[in-house]
């Protein structure tokens, strides 16, 4: 299993649909030490991810919310607001900004791609994670095969 899996089998495991269940204690319990397996390790990966300069990022978003079009409240007009994604004016004054602001912090992002390729190498890796195994005969007479699909890794057959 890779690290980045962890991520969505950790947002199962704390969903409603899993630790709100009413399930057997023997399948409970399985629940339970594996999501703290999997907590730990996912707090470790969380802590590697790089991150760019506090100062960095309030100037990038500082120059993106200057050329944001916005409405006459004010407020953010978004081409996609699912996505968060506004419609910007003047693209060309902006994306000169932006590129000023590369140059004025290139050490820094320099530093933050190098690790960042670290990263994706470290959440890429295979990890081997001694997880609590139960029995499928332990395992609740009916679960949605969505979920069952990744708790799979937990079930001897």
């Amino acid at each position: 299993m890779k690290r980045k899996e962890l991520f969505g089998i950790y947002e199962l495991l704390k969903g409603k649909n899993v630790m709100g269940g009413n399930f057997p204690i023997k399948f409970s319990y399985a629940l339970v030490k594996n999501k703290k397996m999997i907590e730990k390790e996912i707090k470790e990966v969380t802590e590697l991810q790089p991150k760019l300069t506090p100062e960095f990022e309030q100037k990038r978003h500082s120059i993106l919310d200057k050329y944001a079009k916005k409405d006459e409240n004010g407020r953010i007009i978004w081409a996609d607001e699912l996505s968060k994604l506004p419609v910007y004016e003047n693209k060309e004054d902006m994306t000169k900004d932006l590129e000023a602001l590369e140059v004025e912090f290139k050490d820094i992002i320099d530093t933050f791609k190098i690790k960042e390729k670290e990263y994706i190498d470290f959440v890429e890796e295979e990890i081997v994670i001694d997880f609590r195994m139960i029995s499928i005969n332990d395992c609740p007479d009916y679960i949605e095969p969505t979920i069952l699909e990744k708790l799979e890794f937990m079930v001897n057959d």
